[in-house]
């Protein structure tokens, strides 16, 4: 009996080895079982028939079992810390920095793709020349049931504890690893140095698809950031359009400074002071059919006269110092004439200014107007007393396509314009 005693306990050791083995085994997952090489009649071993060696080989086959089992079913090790993806199989790191690397080692090669997904695509995509890709995403197929449904070539989606924050997804060229601070979540990020794109949307075949769509529930879609270049820029065609609202300014809702929006007809109102439903200020609007009949006013540092028929003046425009005669229509151009170092630029759709009569020949009027036939109205009204020195009055008055106004005194008299801003 103390010869099975011992027995047992060297298959015991041996047992114990072996558990040992494929612990090992299983770290290393080897990628293919070893193949047994055919005995031959030299190297061939009769097996042992006493009470030892059986248990020996009964331990050794068992233990055999289970690492053939183990090779089989676990990952392949593909890196240092990771293991091969399986399809078909479950794929979850063991350990918390576990990464499984793909990684392409030519350095010469560009139009080449290192990692590929392809999601019942009948087609396949054509990367660009010059262009070296990490990983390709395909997406299509011709499956009737699902015609009207979403393909999505790469879903991305985070979660966890809001003070944290996160991203769905995260594109950089050569900018910063961590842009935000914690507690920002975003749907995609993207940053960028050295004039590259964080995050660009390209449509060229021009039909109505979206290259980019950011949305949130509650918060901010799109955050467009450039410490010192252009936050947003809309190129090619430069049309930028905003969703209408209901009519006039918002009447309910919480809404922040600098907020702007457009309502049911077009206008657009700005937010200048937070709260519900904060504080909005209409942007100058025209109304259908003046287009072109100007917006904002502008007013020069100081005004300026144009005009100015006395002798010995220094107005650009004096009609060669003499008085403009009764019912003549003098013709001025506006914008580009500098006084003072100033100027009405190109474009200018209208001008606010002082228009003086002096010394006139009789009774009488004067009219000022952009182009055409004059009108029936007049900007002065003046007798020879009530005109000698001078008679002034403010006036505002629309420009022609070319920037002139036409001024005209129905008495000889000398005519004096100041034009003090502009409409543009």
């Amino acid at each position: 009996m103390e010869t099975a005693t011992n027995d047992v306990d060297l298959l015991r050791e041996e047992i114990a080895t072996l558990r040992k083995e494929m612990d090992v085994l299983r770290a290393q997952a080897p990628a293919a079982p070893a193949v047994a090489k055919s005995a031959t009649a030299a190297d061939e071993e009769v097996p042992q028939s006493n009470r030892r060696g059986f248990l020996k080989l009964a331990g050794a086959a068992a233990a055999g079992a289970t690492v053939a089992a183990v090779a089989g079913s676990t990952q392949q090790v593909a890196a240092t810390t990771g293991g091969n993806m399986l399809i078909g199989v479950v794929n979850s790191a063991t350990l918390v920095n576990e990464t499984t690397g793909l990684q392409n080692p030519s350095t010469v090669s560009l139009d080449d793709q290192t990692f590929r997904v392809n999601n019942y695509s009948t087609g396949s995509i054509s990367i660009p020349t010059n262009h070296r890709v990490a990983g390709a995403f395909t997406v299509s197929g011709p499956d009737a049931s699902l015609a009207t449904s979403f393909r999505t070539g790469v879903y991305a989606r985070t979660s966890g504890p809001a003070a944290v924050g996160g991203q769905g997804v995260f594109g950089s060229h050569e900018g910063a690893d961590n842009p935000f601070a914690s507690g920002f979540s975003f749907g995609v990020v993207g940053t960028t140095e050295a004039g590259g794109y964080g995050v660009l949307g390209y449509n060229p075949t021009g039909t109505n698809s979206v290259g980019v769509l950011g949305r949130a529930d509650a918060g901010i879609g799109v955050i467009a950031s450039s410490f010192t270049g252009v936050s947003l820029l809309v190129r090619d065609g430069g049309r930028l359009q905003q969703a209408l609202r209901a009519t006039g300014a918002p009447a309910a809702g919480s809404f922040t400074v600098g907020e702007q929006i457009r309502d049911g007809v077009g206008d657009m109102y700005i937010c200048t002071a937070s709260g519900t439903p904060g504080t909005w200020r209409k942007v100058t609007a025209q109304a259908p059919g003046y287009a072109n009949a100007g917006g904002s006013i502008n007013l020069l540092a100081q005004p300026i006269r144009l005009l100015d028929t006395r002798p010995s003046t220094t107005a650009p425009l004096n009609n060669g110092f003499v008085k403009v005669p009764g019912n003549t229509t003098l013709t001025l151009q506006i914008t580009g004439t500098v006084a003072s170092g100033l100027s009405v630029p190109a474009g200018a759709k209208g001008i606010l200014g002082n228009l003086t009569i002096i010394g006139p020949s009789g009774e009488g009027y004067a009219q000022v107007w952009p182009s055409g036939a004059a009108p029936t109205t007049s900007n002065i009204n003046y007798g020879p007393v009530n005109a000698s020195p001078a008679l002034a009055n403010y006036l505002i008055s629309a420009l022609d396509a070319t920037g002139k106004i036409n001024v005209l005194t129905y008495a000889t008299a000398h005519v004096l314009l100041d034009v003090s801003g502009f409409v543009f």
